[in-house]
């Protein structure tokens, strides 16, 4: 098997050939040593089969830096592929009794096939052009389909049983092509899903055709999704009238929207709604109509496509008439979106946040695929409308300082109360913890005084962990206030790089790495302050030198001018706080008290080795010098973010309250 950049984890090796070689994965819970699951949950009956992330399959990804950030957070993990469309496959499941149905049809292509850790086999095959095979469970005995919304855990993931998932005849999916699947199977596939359709009536919604209904559908259960909400009253009668009202409207092809509704309620389990649905299925209730599913949506404040409603008009054949306009409106509904410094940012998971234009062709393609070609050219057209549409010349963000968006809410700083998630609220930004006022950091503080000593007795100097601390905070504060800039000052192996991991780790996606020596010379680099609440730069050159003015500029938040490639260029008032991790002082041509009084400088005297290095030390001095170093302190401390959170908040109201930052011996003594 192609090997991509040979690490310790055998399992992410086998992800990121598979992402290598095109195939989308995403990380599935997998079983512990002591029989249970990694979800936790003592009731799991899915044990390392089920998604780990929000979205499940939806999140699935080729891209290499994310799938090693899902195995770095969760190493353990299974990996799970996505069936249909994303791969162009499907597999048939062949569990127990699968084998005695198989001997009662012609033989099948072989393909590739891998064990399953309970003995039973997944075999892949290519998925017919421009034909869904959908997901369905017991379409004949013994016998399941994972098609369009469905995936498979693929090898070599660990089965609850402790056997893995093995590649039959070490043929597997990245390297070897699967085979095109036998008539017969399709046939009895097809048949399968016509049984499970639903017989027309005279409902209105009924009128629509049925690939139209799924995008209404669909357009449904992205709120749902989205905004959490559990429509009806979370109880099993509820749960089983959607499940019929899926079934009446959409057949088989309803099952991965029932599961999109109903993961939001804490009771779901994967396993259990499979099985819920199948009955719905069986059971094909009278008098549960598609409408049911909608009016529950309704009373829960859920609109749906008003698109997909008839508000398009057509012409004398029947055929929809193009407006770009409506597109527009029609895009827009549901979605609170604004446009700021070149981009459209949309409302999702708590704040507005950048995606790429990309990202809503894709969606404009898919509002506008049943009803035109050229979709491509047309999303464009849509997408610009759009654009101008939004556009406001001084568009206001994050406009209350005091307000910080965290995970589980909006915290006001001025009384301390945590508030829910609003699109009224212009936030651009999410800070990577949650407030818990009784969260603790004790492994960080330790860390702390490590690392931040007095260079003479080799004691924690508190003076410079409160000035760490009001840094960080001031980080959280979306107003520049004070022109400083922390630097971060010392040998290597002193603790610098483990607390820029901390605060990297904090702020997630709201951290840049644009070099001092580039701000100012490099026309592009500076667009990637935009958006971020903190600028890490690295080690300084021997001789380097900094465009002073420039640099003042950017520390003070002044309007400045940037550009991205392919794009014109714009102005923006950063809000980014400058951290410089270095080994070495920078030289500037301007020597006055205005410019070093920006740099905050907080030496690191201390050394991290191996214990064995340590005991080769022959200078006492030197020895003394040194600590053991921790390879895990950096995971250790990722468990302590709604800590560090709480400690850093702590800090920030003390900055604000004295406006200024607190007083250092060492750092006066450098500067």
């Amino acid at each position: 098997m192609k090997k991509i950049d040979k690490t310790d984890n055998q399992i992410l090796e086998y992800a990121l050939t598979y992402a290598y070689f095109g195939f989308p994965v995403f990380p599935v819970h997998s079983p512990t040593n002591d029989g249970g699951c990694s979800c936790g949950k003592l009731s799991c009956k899915s044990i390392g089969k089920h998604p780990i992330t929000k979205n499940g399959f939806k999140d699935a990804t080729t891209d290499e830096q994310q799938i090693r950030k899902w195995w770095d957070e969760w190493p353990n993990a299974n990996i799970g592929m996505p069936m249909g469309r994303e791969t162009g496959l499907f597999v048939l499941d062949v569990d127990a009794g699968g084998e005695d149905e198989l001997m009662k049809h012609p033989q099948l292509p072989s393909s590739i096939q891998s064990i399953t850790g309970s003995g039973g086999r997944h075999i892949f095959y290519f998925k017919p052009r421009h034909k869904d095979i959908i997901n369905s469970t017991r379409f004949l005995s013994g016998l399941d389909i994972r098609g369009e919304g469905g995936y498979v855990v693929v090898p070599p993931s660990c089965h609850k049983s402790g056997n893995n998932y093995k590649w039959k005849y070490d043929a597997n999916i990245a390297e070897y092509d699967p085979d095109e699947c036998s008539e017969w199977l399709l046939e009895e596939i097809e048949k399968g899903k016509n049984n499970n359709h639903a017989k027309s009536n005279n409902n209105q919604i009924r009128e629509i055709p049925v690939e139209i209904l799924e995008q209404q559908v669909k357009f449904v259960t992205e709120q749902i999704r989205e905004r959490e909400i559990i429509i009806g009253n979370d109880s099993y009668d509820d749960w089983l009238r959607i499940g019929f009202a899926l079934v009446d409207g959409l057949g088989e092809r309803g099952r991965r929207y029932f599961h999109i509704t109903s993961c939001v309620s804490p009771k779901y389990n994967q396993e259990e709604s499979d099985i819920q649905y199948d009955r719905c299925l069986r059971s094909n209730k009278k008098g549960i109509t598609i409408g049911t599913f909608f009016h529950y949506a309704k009373e829960k404040g859920i609109k749906e496509h008003s698109g997909l409603q008839g508000e398009r008009e057509r012409n004398k054949k029947g055929v929809v008439i193009w407006q770009p306009i409506l597109e527009a409106e029609i895009f827009k509904k549901g979605k609170y979106i604004i446009f700021l410094n070149e981009q459209l940012l949309m409302y999702h998971e708590g704040y507005y946040q950048a995606f790429s234009d990309r990202h809503y062709l894709k969606l404009l393609e898919e509002q506008i695929e049943y009803y035109f070609k050229g979709r491509r050219f047309k999303a464009k057209e849509v997408l610009e409308i759009v654009k101008d549409r939004h556009y406001e010349r001084n568009q206001q963000v994050n406009i209350n300082p005091n307000l910080i968006n965290v995970k589980n809410g909006i915290l006001d700083i001025e009384n301390m109360t945590l508030n829910p998630h609003t699109p009224e609220i212009i936030s651009t930004y999410q800070i990577n913890a949650n407030y818990d006022k009784n969260a603790k950091c004790d492994k960080f503080m330790k860390f702390l005084n490590d690392v931040l000593v007095k260079e003479d007795d080799l004691v924690p100097d508190t003076q410079l962990i409160e000035i760490v601390r009001c840094f960080i905070g001031y980080c959280l504060y979306t107003d520049i206030p004070y022109h400083e800039c922390l630097m971060l000052y010392g040998g290597g192996r002193n603790g610098k790089s483990v607390l820029i991991f901390v605060i990297s780790e904090l702020f997630k996606d709201l951290v840049s790495f644009v070099h001092f020596e580039d701000i100012g010379i490099n026309r592009f680099a500076t667009s990637d302050l935009l958006g971020k609440l903190i600028n890490v730069s690295s080690e300084f050159g021997v001789n380097a030198r900094i465009d002073d003015g420039f640099v003042k500029k950017i520390i003070a938040g002044d309007v400045i001018r940037a550009e991205r490639k392919g794009q014109d260029a714009f102005n923006f008032k950063p809000i980014a706080k400058h951290i410089v991790a270095t080994n070495s002082l920078p030289r500037s041509r301007d020597k006055s008290l205005g410019f070093f009084s920006r740099f905050c400088i907080v030496p690191f005297h201390r050394t991290f080795l191996p214990k064995e290095e340590i005991e080769n030390i022959a200078k006492e001095d030197l020895k003394d010098r040194c600590l053991v170093r921790n390879p895990s302190i950096e995971q250790e401390l990722k468990k302590e973010m709604d800590g560090i959170f709480l400690w850093a908040i702590n800090g920030l109201k003390q900055l604000l309250r004295e406006k200024e930052f607190p007083y250092s011996e060492q750092v006066t003594k450098i500067k």
